[in-house]
């Protein structure tokens, strides 16, 4: 019994040694330290608000610098949120606006990425933002050269923000709104090369 207690235990460990480990994709990993998921809104009519998110994750799966053939996903935690002003910032977090709570994170996943010109894409992805999906259009452009591993992009759209649920709507004396629909999101991504394990 001892012996083959001992048999299976030594076949056991054998297995694991020459087990393949398992399998990353080729593609991109974001660095942190050079990257930034900003947003800007119009406020009070004539003015302009601008925040950004502190805390997300971007990956991008492909193996060309094209782009093209990619596939990328980003999370986004809410509550990283910062605009400059603190009490502006716990109104956000709030159920009227992105509801923190219950809906911690937002999503990005593309779905398809077409070339536009020279270094320049539109890419189309499903956005979850406050526990609902809307298909938005992003362009996309590379900033400066692929050099030692890593590449800078930038990617611009607009947002409603009422198709993501978000309708508090205060109006001014003056009859606009406190806070304009659209907002205007900016992901730059600075990309450092991840080479595929077998």
């Amino acid at each position: 019994m001892a012996l083959g207690a001992s048999l299976l235990a030594a076949a056991t460990a054998l297995l694991a040694a020459v087990a393949p480990a398992a399998q990353v994709p080729d593609g991109w990993d974001v660095d942190p330290a050079a990257s930034s998921v900003t947003f800007e809104v119009r406020h009070l009519v004539v003015s302009r608000v601008e925040g950004r998110f502190g805390d997300f994750e971007v990956t991008v799966t492909g193996s060309a610098p094209a782009f093209a053939d990619a596939s990328v996903r980003a999370v986004v935690e809410i509550r990283s949120v910062r605009t400059g002003d603190d009490e502006r910032d716990e109104d956000i977090l709030k159920p009227a606006f992105l509801d923190a709570d219950r809906f911690p994170r937002a999503y990005f996943v593309s779905r398809r990425i077409e070339p536009r010109g020279s270094d320049r894409w539109k890419m189309t992805g499903d956005l979850t933002l406050k526990g609902t999906s809307r298909s938005i259009e992003l362009d996309v452009r590379r900033d400066g050269p692929v050099a030692g591993g890593r590449m800078r992009m930038i990617a611009t759209g607009t947002i409603d923000r009422f198709e993501f649920g978000i309708r508090h709507n205060p109006i001014v004396e003056t009859g606009g709104a406190v806070i304009a629909r659209d907002v205007e999101l900016t992901f730059a991504i600075t990309l450092i090369r991840r080479i595929a394990t077998q």
